[in-house]
């Protein structure tokens, strides 16, 4: 169901609830004119460039190995020893 509220009437009743916690202004007014576009998701779209592959499970893994076997090794050597 659409309310027909408008970005200082929305921001305004999530500080009602939220009070301090709510989001800023401008961010909701971003999340009002996205939702005007069409768009039903409030998050950011994908964005072009190479995709994060460092953060999983079996790189976080890998290492966490190499820095247990030694801890003095800097992020650049265990960047360049794994190939991230």
């Amino acid at each position: 169901m659409k309310l027909c509220k408008n970005g200082p009437e929305i921001h305004q009743m999530l500080q009602q609830v939220y009070g301090e916690c709510a989001r800023k202004e401008r961010t909701v007014f971003k999340w009002v004119q996205r939702f005007r576009e069409g768009r039903e998701d409030p998050k950011d779209g994908a964005r072009s460039g190479r995709p994060s592959t460092s953060s999983g499970s079996e790189n976080i893994d890998r290492v966490r190995s190499v820095v247990l076997s030694d801890r003095r090794l800097t992020v650049r050597m265990i960047a360049e020893e794994l190939g991230l």
